[in-house]
């Protein structure tokens, strides 16, 4: 991806459980799960993040820490850091579910970026021939 790597604006996220739940008579705290997933940027190409986080005990346990890498030519990457194909699909792959749109909202920012620097165009022009 090449360095430095940075990331943007762009996130989405889903907070699960942590809901009181009866478990053998007993009230049981569930544990609460954050699904996040951002793109991210080096100087060579461009990914996108997806995380799992669990809240135990106050402390926050990585079941899911993955990029996808969109390669050139050929099948686009999935370098897993942190977890398996089988945390990813966890929840009905909720954080395939999540990563339709941002990629979609990804999109859409290089088209308005085009789109801008296209009006910057004309509005100089503009300027010139005034």
């Amino acid at each position: 991806m090449g360095a430095p790597l940075t990331g943007t604006d762009l996130r989405a996220y889903v907070m699960s459980g942590g809901g009181n739940a009866p478990k053998n008579f007993n009230l049981r705290m569930g544990k609460k799960r954050c699904f996040l997933i951002f793109p991210i940027q080096g100087s060579e190409r461009k990914g996108l993040v997806s995380v799992e986080v669990k809240n135990k005990k106050g402390q926050y346990d990585m079941k899911l820490l993955a990029v996808d890498i969109p390669m050139a030519t050929g099948p686009d990457q999935l370098l897993y850091v942190v977890g398996d194909e089988e945390e990813y699909r966890v929840g009905g792959g909720l954080i395939s579910e999540l990563r339709d749109p941002v990629i979609k909202a990804m999109a859409a920012s290089k088209e308005f970026e085009d789109r801008d620097e296209l009006e910057d165009k004309e509005d100089a022009e503009k300027e010139r021939t005034s």
